[in-house]
């Protein structure tokens, strides 16, 4: 289940508004709705350690099967795709800066970085 249904069905669960969840993140009403319905594609590693907390659920349970977050499990990479190589520091934080961008975003990446 990806983050943002997980995000709906423990809302709900919790018998919790957006309203209500946003002022426990300190974040807008609307940034809820947009994360739930999939039009924010990133959302912030540390609201998402919190929203686990929220929900009372591991990170590891939180994500479930996202593999947008699994870099933010304790082994900071999911053995089922972790890769065949070590990445430098410098390249570990592009990964994390790409995983970061809207989808839209990582299009115009992907256009400039293919050769023509």
């Amino acid at each position: 289940m990806l983050v943002r249904q997980k995000i709906l069905e423990e809302r709900k669960k919790l018998g919790i508004s957006s309203t209500e969840l946003a002022k426990m993140l300190n974040v807008n009403k609307g940034t809820v709705s947009r994360w739930e319905s999939g039009d924010i594609k990133s959302i912030p590693p540390e609201t998402i350690k919190q929203l686990a907390a929220i929900f009372n659920l591991s990170l590891a349970d939180f994500i479930d099967s996202d593999t947008d977050y699994y870099y933010l499990l304790s082994d900071g990479v999911n053995k089922r795709h972790s890769p065949s190589i070590e990445l430098s520091e410098d390249e570990n934080a592009m990964v994390d800066w790409y995983r970061h961008l809207s989808i839209k975003e990582k299009k115009l990446v992907k256009r400039l970085w293919q050769p023509s």
